[in-house]
């Protein structure tokens, strides 16, 4: 049986497409980070097995970052992000 981890910044890179490399590599390496320790934050004070969501907006406009989560019980190693999307503009 396979056992795959979500993996949102593989989905989020793969969803950004024709966006200025730049912009992307910034993007990824320091506003991405952030947005996911800020998000495991979140899930924290989420009540136990509920999916939470949070939309973060870039400054520039240019686009939305969309995460849901779960808490699947108390503590940081029971936090797991279940879906990311990226909302253009």
């Amino acid at each position: 049986m396979e056992n795959k981890v979500f993996n949102p910044v593989l989905v989020i890179s793969e969803k950004l497409g024709d966006y200025p490399a730049e912009k992307k590599m910034h993007l990824l390496s320091v506003i991405l980070p952030n947005i996911l320790m800020d998000f495991h934050k979140v899930l924290l004070k989420a009540p136990s097995g509920v999916i939470t969501s949070e939309e973060y907006k870039l400054d520039d406009g240019s686009m939305s970052i969309v995460l849901e989560g779960i808490n699947e019980r108390k503590g940081p190693a029971g936090c797991r992000i279940v879906s990311a999307d990226v909302k253009k503009g």
